[in-house]
């Protein structure tokens, strides 16, 4: 990006921060949405383990 859109960017962030959580505990569970997988009719798909990368595994923070 250059300098003009980082500027854009940092603008609608900062004009939009109040729906953007701060830290992991401002994150919250609500049931006002259902959501439901249905796997009555379909196979398991057989994948091969992989490793993950250390930068995508959670830390427990």
């Amino acid at each position: 990006m250059d300098q003009e859109q980082q500027e854009e960017v940092k603008t609608y962030l900062k004009r939009e921060s109040d729906v953007f959580a701060k830290s992991i505990q401002e994150l919250g569970c609500t049931k006002k949405v259902y959501h439901e997988i249905s796997t009555v009719d379909t196979r398991p798909i057989k994948q091969a383990a992989y490793r993950m990368e250390w930068n995508f595994i959670s830390k427990g923070t």
